[in-house]
């Protein structure tokens, strides 16, 4: 799909055409800071020091005990309520769920929870999930997209070095939401690339 006349009517924030000058505009991150208070981050967070103590941080956030973890300042979603059951499967076995949304093909533009736009439209969305992993199991979930996958399953996926490694051409991306609208291009304020991807991982890495 190319780029329309709307393209930046639509916030790109964390995930977007990072050639884009609205990219990067909305942080959840907070550029690198908390995104709460620090009596807040700490009341809701604790202080954890094994990967029990940060299992159960993002558990709580999924079961709604906490309204915010270190990489989501706002309570979860209504739409991710939809694939709760698989957000709360991945994180109990260590993967740490920091983004997702579900599948949605052709909803109102108007739906209370996954609607956006001008009226009378429809809204799509591909469904996606970001977590943290090991490299192990990097590898295990890497060859079970090869295998597996039929070309439909893309990632990409990096650590706190340089290591960065994908499935998609150096060039590529990925529009995970778009939206059909009267009279109107198609709009996608959601695409996820390399570029975006590689500065959104930089920023999720931090140190105290």
């Amino acid at each position: 799909m190319p780029p329309t006349p709307g393209w930046d009517d639509f916030p790109n924030g964390r995930f977007g055409d990072s050639k884009s000058p609205a990219f990067g505009v909305v942080d959840p991150w907070d550029g690198g800071g908390l995104g709460v208070p620090p009596h807040v981050a700490i009341s809701q967070w604790g202080r954890p020091t094994t990967e029990k103590d940060l299992s159960d941080l993002f558990l709580a956030y999924l079961n709604n005990k906490n309204s915010t973890t270190p990489f989501s300042p706002t309570p979860l979603s209504d739409e991710s309520t939809t694939i709760l059951p698989s957000l709360v499967s991945l994180t109990s076995k260590g993967l740490w769920t920091v983004a997702s949304q579900p599948a949605v093909d052709g909803a109102l533009s108007s739906d209370p929870v996954v609607g956006w736009g001008p009226r009378d439209g429809r809204v799509f969305q591909k469904s996606f999930v970001e977590f943290f992993t090991t490299e192990e199991e990097l590898v295990k979930i890497a060859k079970a997209i090869e295998d597996s996958g039929d070309g439909w399953v893309t990632f990409f996926a990096g650590n706190n070095d340089d290591g960065f490694v994908s499935n998609i051409p150096d060039s590529g991306s990925n529009a995970v939401t778009w939206g059909v609208f009267p009279g109107q291009e198609i709009a996608q304020p959601t695409i996820i690339d390399r570029d975006s991807f590689l500065a959104w991982k930089r920023a999720s890495y931090w140190r105290a």
